[in-house]
């Protein structure tokens, strides 16, 4: 379930009282596991053992100039909500990953749900004030440039009939990040899509078996200030996202996210993990070549006025929010604001 909650929203809680509870298994279960499952259910639902709820909120100004704050229990869902924001020329905060855990002695799970999404509204409310989304307007205001798309469009045709998702999957995600850069404009953006989706329609994968293994990893490259590439990884791509952020924010070159997932009957050589292969994948696809497009992206002309970015970035420092700050830096560096 996903929502958008205003600023003026409120919660009105109501207290539930419990009167009484039987630890038993549920009747006819007579398998110890299940048993064990059943008990611990009953501890979950008399709040003897805590309940763990999490979201992903983002914060964004609607057209008619509300500050809203729209909350998912699904990265998927979250994903669709910001492309949606992009495409219609506004620009959310990135997404972030909020969790909580939870007695269920005076509450359900609803209540609980429906508390901690107004509790993340009010954390999303106090982070960034408003002249974060006065700026944001401001400068996307005007149309941006298209000055991306000649070496995207070269980009197709060294990859045109390759065959290869993973190398397709960095394709969209870089249109993603240089269509948010405001160095695409939408017509190029749902143009560079239409090619990659026909790239998509060329390779015919059929279902396998995937057996009890599965792991998926997410990373990307980056290369610091200092000139040094490195690596990072995660099991968990929302962790993948929100470092990627953090590193945009702090002026190192960063290449789009690469996500594989790996089954059991994936390795012929079991010395070596699923983290070491996707390593080398990593090296093989974002390694030193990428971080050099990225490097060659980066020099374009900015997506902005970048005066009137510079003189809304004091503004915003002086509010002293250091998630606020980050953000702007964030879009800034993506936009190719000149510091």
């Amino acid at each position: 379930m996903s929502k958008a909650i205003s600023s003026t929203e409120i919660l009105n809680e109501e207290d539930i009282q419990v009167i009484d509870y039987d630890l038993g298994p549920e009747e006819g279960i007579a398998d110890h596991d299940q048993v064990c499952v059943s008990q611990a259910n009953k501890l979950l639902q008399i709040g003897y053992l805590e309940y763990e709820t999490a979201v992903y909120g983002s914060a964004y100004c609607s057209r008619d100039g509300e500050i809203n704050y729209y909350i998912s229990a699904k990265e998927d869902t979250m994903d669709k909500f910001l492309c949606n924001c992009y495409q219609q020329n506004i620009y959310p905060t990135p997404a972030k990953y909020f969790f909580k855990r939870y007695d269920l002695v005076n509450d359900t799970e609803e209540e609980i749900k429906t508390r901690f999404r107004l509790e993340t509204a009010r954390k999303l409310k106090a982070a960034y004030p408003p002249i974060v989304f006065e700026a944001l307007q401001a400068l996307t205001a005007n149309d941006c440039a298209n000055n991306a798309f000649p070496i995207m469009q070269e980009l197709t045709e060294q990859l045109d009939s390759c065959f290869d998702l993973n190398q397709l999957h960095l394709f969209g995600n870089l249109t993603e990040m240089l269509f948010r850069g405001r160095l695409l404009t939408k017509e190029s953006y749902i143009l560079l899509n239409q090619w990659l989706a026909k790239e998509y329609e060329k390779i015919s994968v059929e279902p396998i078996a995937s057996g009890d293994y599965r792991r998926t990893y997410s990373g990307f490259a980056y290369k610091k200030n200092d000139g040094q590439i490195k690596y990072f990884i995660d099991a968990f791509p929302y962790m993948a996202k929100e470092k990627q952020v953090h590193f945009i924010s702090q002026g190192y070159i960063v290449t789009p996210i690469l996500s594989i997932t790996y089954y059991a009957d994936s390795f012929n050589n079991l010395q070596k993990s699923s983290r070491d292969v996707f390593q080398e994948e990593m090296q093989k696809y974002i390694g030193e070549t990428y971080i050099k497009l990225m490097a060659l992206l980066r020099q374009l002309p900015p997506g902005v006025n970048n005066d009137l970015f510079l003189s809304y970035y004091e503004k915003i420092k002086a509010t002293g929010s250091k998630q606020a700050i980050e953000t702007f830096l964030y879009y800034g560096y993506l936009w190719n604001v000149t510091f």
